[in-house]
């Protein structure tokens, strides 16, 4: 699986995650019958509401990022789960540190096998430095 982070309040992709998309895009170019599930994610600040929407344009620029870069749309699948599946426990009205904060707000991109079963221990290159 690979992880790429948001800043508070925001879809817009980060220097820092292009690289791993980049990655992805490679990836899935040279394993057609692979396809991505695109889930989004958010803290706990928001309503409800807002979080899944926040969540699914996240989840939905990453997908339009790797679609810009050559993967085609139906091999991609973007879901927003708002505050739920988060890997801290984060309530609101809870004063959590910014790398609390920061853990929550991302999008996990799961490598699929075509019958849509998640692929295990998929490893993929890493980033050129």
């Amino acid at each position: 699986d690979i992880i790429i982070y948001f800043d508070f309040d925001k879809s817009d992709i980060r220097a820092d995650a292009i690289v791993h998309l980049d990655s992805v895009a490679r990836y899935l170019n040279e394993f057609p019958a692979l396809s991505l599930l695109i889930t989004g994610h958010c803290d706990c600040r928001g309503t409800s509401d807002y979080n899944i929407d926040l969540a699914d344009r996240r989840s939905e620029a990453a997908r339009r990022y790797l679609n810009d870069h050559g993967i085609d749309a139906n091999r991609m699948k973007s879901e927003g789960y708002g505050i739920n599946n988060l890997p801290n426990s984060c309530e609101t009205g809870v004063n959590y540190t910014y790398t609390e904060h920061q853990l929550n707000r991302r999008v996990i991109l799961y490598f699929q096998e075509s019958r849509n079963k998640k692929t295990k221990n998929v490893a993929i290159p890493a980033p050129a430095s």
